[in-house]
C-alpha cells in the first residue's frame, strides 16, 4: 500500500504543482473538467452505447406515446411499463462503467480532500493535536510528550482525556514552513509533519496506524509501525470552504456539480451517449 500511496501522491503532486500559488478555484476548474472527460471516456469505452442509444429513444417516444394518448386510460398505463422497462434496460447499460469508476473517482476525492477540504496553519494560527493511543494502555502512568520544532510553539501542557485515551497539545504556528513533531510514548518515538503555509498543498491531517483500510484514506504520510501503542497523530487543519460572492461553498459540492456540468456539456464534442 505504501508504493501506491507514494505514486499517487507523486502524481497529484505533480497535476497541482502549477497550481500552488494561485486561487484554489483555478485548480477546482481544472480538476473538475478532468474528471469530466475521465468520466465520459470510460462510458465512452466501457458502456454498450449502442444499447444506451436504444434506450434512451424508446423511453423518449413512449413519454411521447402517454402526451399523444392521454385520454386512453389503456395506453397511458401501457406506455409507463414500457418507460420503466427501457428505464431498468438503460440502468444495465451504465452499470458497468459506473462499477469501473467507482475506485478511481474515491482516489482522486481522497486526494482532492487533503487539498480542499483543509488549508494549512497560518502565522500565529493556534492549532490543536492529538495522540489517540490504545484503549488498553494506562494513560497516566506512561510518560507522553511532544517535542516542537523552532517554527511551532506548544503553548500549554498535555491535556490527557482518560475517556477517549488521548492526549491533546496545542501549537502556535511562528514560521513558515514544513515542521516535523515528535511525539514520545514511553520508549518509542513517534512523528508528525505540520504544515504552515498559504499555498495550495497537501495536508496529513491524520497519521495512522499499519492498516489497508486506513492507509488508504489517509495517504499523505507513511503509517505507523504496526505495533506501536499509538492509534493515531491527528493536527486539527481548519477547514477550507471556496469563497464564491460572499458565499463559502464546501468543496464536494462544487466538484460534483463543476464536473457533471463539464461531461453533459463536452459528451457531444467527444461523441459518448449518458
Amino acid at each position: 500500500m505504501g508504493s501506491f500511496n507514494f505514486l499517487v501522491n507523486r502524481l497529484f503532486d505533480g497535476i497541482f504543482y502549477l497550481f500552488i500559488s494561485l486561487n484554489p478555484w483555478v485548480a477546482m476548474i481544472v480538476v473538475c473538467l478532468l474528471t469530466g472527460i475521465f468520466i465520459l471516456l470510460i462510458f465512452r469505452y466501457t458502456s454498450n452505447q449502442k444499447g444506451i442509444r436504444e434506450a434512451k429513444d424508446k423511453i423518449k417516444a413512449h413519454f411521447l406515446e402517454i402526451r399523444l394518448f392521454k385520454d386512453d386510460f389503456r395506453l397511458m398505463i401501457r406506455a409507463q411499463g414500457k418507460i420503466l422497462r427501457y428505464n431498468l434496460v438503460y440502468m444495465k447499460h451504465s452499470l458497468k462503467p459506473m462499477m469501473i469508476m467507482i475506485l478511481p473517482l474515491v482516489i482522486v476525492l481522497i486526494q482532492l480532500n487533503f487539498r480542499f477540504g483543509f488549508r494549512p496553519l497560518q502565522l500565529e494560527e493556534r492549532v490543536i493535536v492529538r495522540v489517540k493511543l490504545s484503549e488498553a494502555l494506562p494513560l497516566r502512568s506512561m510518560g507522553i510528550s511532544l517535542k516542537a520544532p523552532e517554527g511551532l510553539e506548544v503553548e500549554k501542557p498535555p491535556m490527557r482525556i482518560e475517556s477517549l485515551h488521548e492526549v491533546q497539545w496545542r501549537l502556535r504556528a511562528k514560521e513558515p514552513g514544513e515542521f516535523e513533531l515528535r511525539v514520545r510514548v514511553g520508549e518509542k518515538l513517534f512523528t508528525k509533519i505540520v504544515t504552515v503555509s498559504d499555498e495550495l498543498c497537501q495536508l496529513s491531517p491524520r497519521k495512522v496506524s499499519r492498516s489497508f483500510f486506513q492507509e488508504f484514506l489517509y495517504p499523505s504520510e507513511p503509517p505507523l509501525p504496526s505495533n506501536s501503542p499509538v492509534s493515531f497523530i491527528e493536527v486539527k487543519y481548519p477547514a477550507r470552504n471556496l469563497n464564491l460572492g460572499g458565499w463559502n461553498i464546501h468543496w464536494l459540492i462544487v466538484f460534483f456539480v463543476l464536473s457533471i456540468a463539464f461531461g453533459f456539456s463536452l459528451k457531444g464534442m467527444l461523441k459518448v451517449e449518458v
